[in-house]
């Protein structure tokens, strides 16, 4: 006898289907069974997206003030987003005891807004109304006080002198006065004396040495690398008659720096006749320097002899007659014997 069927086991959760239950021996064909339990409903499908808000209208320019002008057509409202599509279903449950109804599924997300509809442009402006009429002028005012005379302005500057005009003729001279009495005042004093006459010519040399000499009794000192007068100058001029003249000269000298040469020279009509060279080593070292030269070949008539002296770059050479009391000392005489 065929068996009574099975009761259906419930239906599972909607998605992977459930496993079948094993098929009863046949027998003898009972009554149907009851039907059972719906299984838990499948999960919802996620819902779709939001769809994203349409772009806003740009804003119509303003017009000038005047009439209000009508307003303008509202914009259409933005169409609806898409709505998001149904999640997919879960398994069936395994058939037999009806399973436990499954929890609500969650929502799927919205589907995305629609775009906004553009704004309507704003209305023209209306047209300006007409000037009104103007009133009449109303009366004139009343004249105001005067105001007092204001101060007086400073004085303007002095124009500049105007160009001097040219001078007019001379007059004529006067007659000249009478002369007046001869005062009485005293003899003024007496004139300078006029100048002396030429000189007579000179008679013959007499027999004898004559000589002439200067002295110097002042500190000297010079930095020259040129020959110059030692100041004051040791100068001394001679009217010889062609004999042969003897100069001598002496003094004490110094060089401020070591290492150092001078040249103290004689000369005759402005001509370098002889030379004393001084070397020295040590600064303030004193140096006696004394010669005696014999110029010959002089032809009779007046000649200057004079001392000159130089030193090397960077010196200073002294003759210190004062300070030392050593004077210096120029000697000349015409050797006619």
């Amino acid at each position: 006898m065929q068996g009574a069927t099975g009761v259906s086991g419930p239906s599972g959760a909607q998605g992977v289907a459930g496993i079948q239950g094993a098929t009863g021996s046949t027998g003898v064909q009972g009554a149907t069974g009851l039907s059972g339990p719906s299984g838990a409903q499948g999960v919802a499908g996620i819902q779709g997206a939001t769809g994203s808000t349409g772009v806003q209208g740009a804003t119509g320019v303003s017009g000038p003030s005047g009439a209000q002008g009508v307003a303008g057509i509202q914009g259409a409202t933005g169409s609806t987003g898409v709505q998001g599509a149904t999640g997919v279903s879960g398994p069936s449950g395994a058939q037999g005891v009806a399973g436990i109804q499954g929890a609500t599924g969650l929502s799927g997300p919205s589907g995305p807004q629609g775009v906004a509809g553009i704004q309507g442009a704003t209305g023209s402006t209306g047209v300006q109304g007409a000037t009104g009429l103007s009133g009449p002028s109303g009366p004139q005012g009343a004249t105001g006080v005067q105001g007092s005379t204001g101060a007086t302005g400073a004085q303007g500057a002095t124009g500049a002198t105007g160009i001097l005009g040219p001078s007019g003729p001379t007059g004529p001279s006067g007659s000249t006065g009478p002369s007046g009495p001869t005062g009485a005042g005293a003899t003024g004093a007496t004139g300078p004396s006029g100048a002396s006459g030429p000189s007579g010519t000179s008679g013959p040399a007499g027999p004898g040495t004559p000589s002439q000499s200067v002295v110097g009794t002042t500190d000297a000192t010079t930095t020259s690398t040129i020959f110059v007068a030692l100041v004051p100058p040791m100068t001394l001029t001679m009217t010889t008659t062609g004999f042969n003249v003897e100069a001598t000269f002496s003094a004490s000298v110094q060089h401020l720096s070591e290492d150092q040469t001078s040249d103290i020279a004689l000369f005759v009509d402005g001509a370098e006749v002889y030379r004393a060279r001084i070397s020295l080593d040590k600064p303030n070292e004193v140096e006696d320097v004394a010669f005696s030269h014999l110029v010959k070949g002089l032809l009779p008539g007046s000649h200057t002899f004079d001392i000159r002296w130089r030193t090397s770059a960077g010196n200073t050479l002294e003759q210190l007659a004062s300070t030392w009391g050593a004077q210096r000392e120029l000697i000349i005489k015409e050797l006619r014997n």
